[in-house]
């Protein structure tokens, strides 16, 4: 406390103001990253329903197969009406809770396999084998990293930001006289004397 006591009012006004742009450079970041959050579920949720669709409009005429499952990273199976999987792409973790995957109703939900966690949704599909049903999951390790990657460049570059404003204002604010401090040469009495008064105190000085 006694040290900021020391510290001139532009250094005290400058250190206020850093912290209160650090406070609102991290109420940013939090507003921001939950905004790309957002966004990429959205994204998620969208490519979800477009691995669903296809395999859903194929099992309307052909419930028996085959089923031709794309790759490419897309997390796809097929469920008969009793229960059985009948083609899939997706993690052995996941086949396991099929069962519950497929009773979630057509809601999309987060399921954590291990360390890994999927965001998987169930189509439900009416044949003449009963009702079927198409389960897609997506993979949800790169949003996260995305995520992470996105808030620590904010982050650092806040950082740099706010480093540099500090600086500049201290470095500036360095350059002028605290208050109360006199200026250079200011104060100093001038001891310069007019001639014309030199030569009327020598006059008086003389005597008559």
């Amino acid at each position: 406390m006694n040290r900021l006591r020391r510290l001139s009012i532009t250094a005290r006004i400058t250190i206020g103001s850093l912290v209160v742009a650090a406070l609102f450079a991290l109420v940013a970041v939090v507003i921001i990253r939950i905004g790309v959050s957002s966004i990429l579920h959205n994204a998620t949720l969208t490519l979800l329903n477009n691995d669903v669709s296809a395999p859903a409009e194929g099992l309307t005429s052909k419930p028996s197969g085959p089923f031709d499952l794309p790759g490419g990273g897309q997390e796809l199976a097929i469920v008969s009406a009793d229960g059985t999987i009948l083609a899939s792409t997706m993690p052995e973790g996941l086949e396991d809770r099929m069962e519950t995957l497929v009773g979630q109703g057509g809601q999309a939900r987060d399921v954590q396999v291990g360390d890994e966690h999927y965001l998987v949704l169930s189509r439900s599909v009416t044949t003449s084998d009963g009702v079927m049903h198409v389960v897609a999951a997506r993979n949800e390790e790169t949003t996260a990293l995305l995520l992470d990657r996105l808030t620590a460049a904010l982050l650092i570059g806040a950082g740099v930001l706010i480093f540099a404003f500090g600086a500049a204002s201290l470095a500036a604010g360095a350059d002028r006289p605290a208050a109360g401090e006199p200026h250079a040469g200011a104060g100093r009495p001038d001891r310069r004397l007019d001639p014309g008064r030199g030569r009327a105190a020598a006059c008086r000085a003389r005597p008559g």
